[in-house]
């Protein structure tokens, strides 16, 4: 999540430099313009003086001076290079935080950032802007715009690839999610319908029979739960996609084995039993939850058309086995609380 986080800002980053550049290139294109044109009313008016002239001397002349850029304003010069410099430094900025950003990126096995890093490596829009401010100085606006426009063109190549990378990346983040959701799901599941069998399979037991067993089964579902929530935790971390209800339900259904464990070790096993029930019910509305968190994942990664390292073909196999994942987990939750005692909350969740 840190990542993503410090890619949106490079995003953010480039667009701002990319407007700040745009509006220093039309800035200086205008100081050409109307060094352009005052240079014309100055020809106008010394035409007459210029027909009385020797012809060939002043023709000289003339190919001399267009050979070369008309000196402008060197005051609005030297605002302009101090403002294209700036931009330069900021941009060799960006680009040191590129480099070590696509190098985290790949410790990370994840190469979404290799292709704008090795682009902006080659183009160096820094460089270009350098230049540009040194044509400034220099008061050649001509070449400036030439550099600026190359400039420009870098940043917006740049800064289409790095919504390209986020893209990707938000797409191997999504499937990524859809996995540890459907993995929660089946393990939820399972602990499902071994918190149901110790809760009904040892009814028969006398309250003192037996008991000190039961707590341990039951502190082991206990522990089992704890492991769900680490690993959805875990993946909170780098994605936005886990819904953090879903670790207040499975709390609340540790609480709930919690009294259990507590019960039994008591020697009151029906107690024990009641808690049991009632945190397998909880599980069964976790499994619900996670079903559906994890099919709206998968939704938002097959609505995105960003290529990955991973083959289309691969992908949608993937996807496929999901699915069926899904669908499985969903029938045998159906089966368990068909004819069952099933809320009317789980009951239309269900239908």
């Amino acid at each position: 999540l840190k990542r993503e986080q410090e890619l949106d800002s490079m995003i953010e980053r480039t667009a701002d430099l990319l407007k700040r550049q745009e509006e220093v290139s039309e800035e200086t294109r205008q100081m050409t313009e109307e060094n352009q044109s005052k240079e014309g009313e100055e020809s106008d008016e010394s035409e007459s003086e210029a027909e009385n002239a020797d012809n060939n001397s002043e023709s000289g002349q003339d190919e001399d001076a267009t050979d070369e850029e008309k000196p402008v304003d060197p005051e609005e010069a030297e605002r302009l290079a101090e403002e294209q410099k700036k931009l330069a430094e900021e941009m060799a900025k960006l680009q040191e935080e590129l480099d070590k950003l696509a190098q985290e990126f790949e410790e990370n096995q994840q190469d979404e950032l290799n292709d704008a890093q090795e682009q902006s490596e080659q183009d160096d829009p820094s460089e270009q802007m350098d230049q540009a401010s040194e044509n400034l100085e220099q008061q050649q606006p001509q070449q400036a715009q030439q550099n600026q426009q190359q400039a420009e063109r870098s940043l917006r190549k740049l800064y289409e690839q790095l919504m390209q990378a986020q893209m990707a990346m938000n797409s191997n983040m999504e499937q990524q999610s859809a996995e540890a959701l459907t993995q929660a799901a089946r393990q939820s599941l399972d602990v499902s319908f071994r918190q149901e069998h110790l809760s009904r399979e040892k009814a028969s037991a006398g309250d003192n029979d037996g008991t000190g067993d039961l707590a341990r089964q039951q502190q082991a579902l206990r522990q089992s739960t704890g492991k769900i929530i680490e690993g959805l935790d875990d993946m909170a971390q780098r994605s936005l996609s886990i819904p953090p209800a879903i670790n207040a339900m499975l709390g609340e259904a540790m609480n709930l084995m919690d009294s259990g464990v507590e019960a039994y070790e008591k020697g009151n096993s029906l107690a024990g039993r009641v808690r049991g029930e009632e945190a397998y019910t909880q599980l069964n509305k976790v499994v619900i939850e996670l079903n559906r968190a994890a099919r709206s994942s998968m939704s938002s990664c097959s609505s995105c058309s960003q290529p990955s390292s991973m083959s289309e073909r691969q992908k949608r196999q993937q996807m496929t086995q999901r699915h069926h994942q899904l669908n499985d987990a969903t029938r045998q939750l159906r089966e368990r609380l068909k004819g069952g005692q099933m809320s009317p909350e789980v009951s239309a969740e269900m239908g």
